[in-house]
């Protein structure tokens, strides 16, 4: 199983297309979407949603492999990908 856990509110402008590629994507796939925290300090809401992401990987994704997506990290190609996560369950974890 692979689970796509991500930070994002609920834009109804998005929600047709998600759940029309949920639907193509399979059982496979789950996507989950924590509520982003809302404040003017930025550092503040860094700190409160990785908190949340943290808790919410601890609480139901403990045995998964864990591949955090950000822009600073290493780029890998299909095929690597597909080395690193077959026959694992995997979450992706967008903040």
């Amino acid at each position: 199983m692979f689970v796509i856990l991500h930070i994002s509110d609920s834009d109804k402008h998005f929600s047709s297309a998600i759940q029309e590629y949920e639907k193509r994507l399979g059982k496979q796939l789950h996507l989950e979407a924590l509520k982003p925290f809302k404040d003017t300090n930025k550092e503040l809401v860094i700190h409160k949603e990785t908190e949340e992401i943290l808790q919410t990987l601890k609480k139901k994704y403990t045995s998964f492999q864990k591949i955090l997506m950000i822009k600073e990290g290493t780029q890998r190609t299909t095929e690597e990908l597909h080395q690193k996560i077959i026959h694992q369950d995997t979450v992706f974890i967008i903040g």
